[in-house]
């Protein structure tokens, strides 16, 4: 191929596969080599150039349209053929931390695996194998730390630990004037009441109405404030807890006083819930937080590493320091925080020059307000403290973390 990186050939060439295969199942049952074939090519390319992403995007496409075709194969295997594209890239990664097409093309695949060997439960990938991933991303930053590819893969990684909890809890109206509790998200979600199940409880732990949530103030389907319509309702409780899609959720339960505008949390000993989530998150965090500080001091002026200490602290907070959960432990003074991230900012305004410093101090002006907020929440209760700024402040969080969850 005299052109391998032509996005046109790339494109073609996979529009002209695609309906030469819709042509062959039409005339025979049996499977075509053409995918076979297509495989062996981008080996070649491969070995012409380990890089090249045109032909890792064109693999990727061409691995799952190999993976529709496997019932019409006669010997082979879903698992294995997966395992072994996943071999594949992994010999390469560790020939060159740098080759993120390698990384990305693992990434796609591995949940691909899991659907069909199984899971702890928890996430798209065992949280073991999360863990001897981390481990060879730390033998990465440590090889290059000023590559950008190993990080990048790290804040997937990271994502898929992170579950998607409530930040915000306030009484609002609706277009139509109805009272409504609006629940702010961590994360843009997609059907977000389809993800979760919810109830919404008496005195007694009866339920007193179906929990509908309405995207608030907007007409997308993806949100990250959902209203509950609250009409005629004074005191009760809100459970929110995860359902059986793949979306991460940390269960959530809340006492309200509707008449005062209040929440009250539920004792620990009333309320049993299932911390592993958070507890394995923040277990990651604290790890890597070390490693990637003990880098920094080997060798100062490091961008991604810092920026990364400084992203890890600030995800730490957002678990630790949620006033709409019971406080967990672990979490350093908050002043300690502030100053640490405040350092932190200053060291990557020194590094980046002018280029990025206001948007630097624009994330740690978002942080600041966000822990203003929680502080106040957390002293009074308030389900109307803020009500007029909630959407911003939902915003404050839910932009740092990249798209949104649920079902595509």
């Amino acid at each position: 191929m005299r052109s391998p990186k032509s996005y046109t050939l790339w494109f073609h060439r996979q529009w002209v596969i695609e309906r030469g295969l819709a042509e062959e199942r039409l005339r025979q049952k049996e499977s075509s080599k053409i995918l076979d074939n297509e495989l062996r090519l981008c080996d070649k390319m491969l070995a012409m150039d380990e890089r090249n992403f045109h032909c890792w995007n064109y693999r990727l496409s061409t691995a799952l349209l190999y993976l529709k075709e496997i019932p019409l194969r006669e010997g082979t295997q879903e698992i294995a053929f997966i395992e072994r594209e996943c071999a594949m890239a992994e010999a390469l990664i560790k020939k060159n931390f740098s080759n993120y097409s390698a990384w990305h093309y693992r990434g796609k695949l591995l949940p691909e695996l899991y659907k069909r060997v199984g899971t702890d439960g928890l996430y798209p990938i065992p949280f073991s194998k999360v863990k001897e991933d981390l481990a060879l991303l730390k033998h990465a930053f440590f090889t290059d730390p000023k590559d950008q590819s190993p990080w990048n893969y790290h804040e997937w990684l990271i994502s898929l630990l992170s579950p998607v909890q409530v930040v915000s809890l306030t009484l609002d109206t609706d277009e139509t004037g109805k009272s409504v509790l609006v629940v702010g998200l961590s994360q843009k979600v997609k059907d977000f009441g389809r993800e979760v199940t919810a109830r919404l409880l008496g005195d007694r732990g009866e339920p007193v109405r179906d929990v509908i949530f309405v995207p608030f103030k907007s007409k997308r389907n993806i949100a990250s404030a959902w209203a509950i319509d609250v009409t005629d309702l004074t005191t009760l409780s809100l459970e929110i807890k995860q359902g059986k899609s793949a979306l991460l959720f940390r269960d959530f339960f809340v006492h309200l006083d509707l008449a005062k505008g209040t929440f009250e949390l539920p004792s620990g000993e009333v309320w049993i819930r299932d911390t592993t989530v958070v507890d394995n998150l923040v277990q990651v965090l604290d790890a890597d937080t070390a490693n990637i500080k003990e880098l920094i001091e080997f060798e100062k002026g490091l961008r991604f590493a810092v920026l990364k200490v400084k992203d890890l602290i600030m995800t730490k907070f957002e678990y630790l320091a949620n006033p709409y959960y019971l406080q967990a432990s672990g979490l350093p003074p908050m002043n300690d925080v502030a100053d640490e991230l405040s350092r932190l900012t200053s060291e990557l305004a020194e590094i980046d020059g002018k280029s990025h410093s206001g948007l630097h101090e624009k994330v740690l002006k978002s942080f600041n307000n966000v822990k203003l907020r929680w502080e106040k929440v957390h002293e009074s209760g308030s389900l109307k403290l803020f009500s007029v700024n909630a959407r911003k402040f939902q915003n404050d969080i839910a932009d740092r973390h990249f798209g949104f969850v649920g079902n595509p």
